[in-house]
């Protein structure tokens, strides 16, 4: 399971256990859990960013998009890059990280 990608960095395929080397996860859902079986998922990500629904003339134009060379990424991140902008979101924690969450694993 995805939990125990992120957990864990192992992944079960049903005949064998993978490491899996993770450097970071970007995800995205339809909508923000409110269930405490899905919570712990979503609490293994950091940066949450909400965004609106988009619009019907927007979404047409979106669907209808042809991709070019000039839509490829301009740049990719380093390892090294990953790593600052971890230290940075783990600077803006506000609240008492509880010990033992992945959060307070991770601050280790």
């Amino acid at each position: 399971s995805l939990l125990s990608v992120l957990n864990e960095r192992k992944f079960n395929d049903g005949e064998r256990v993978l490491d899996v080397d993770l450097w970071s996860v970007i995800s995205a859902s339809n909508e923000v859990p409110t269930e405490d079986s899905q919570q712990a998922l979503f609490d293994r990500f950091l940066i949450r960013v909400q965004v609106d629904y988009i619009s019907e003339d927007k979404r047409n134009k979106l669907f209808n998009f042809k991709s070019n060379e000039r839509d490829k990424p301009l740049q990719r991140l380093s390892l090294d890059e990953v790593r600052e902008i971890k230290g940075i979101a783990m600077k803006s924690i506000t609240e008492p990280v509880p010990e033992g969450s992945p959060v307070f694993e991770m601050l280790k």
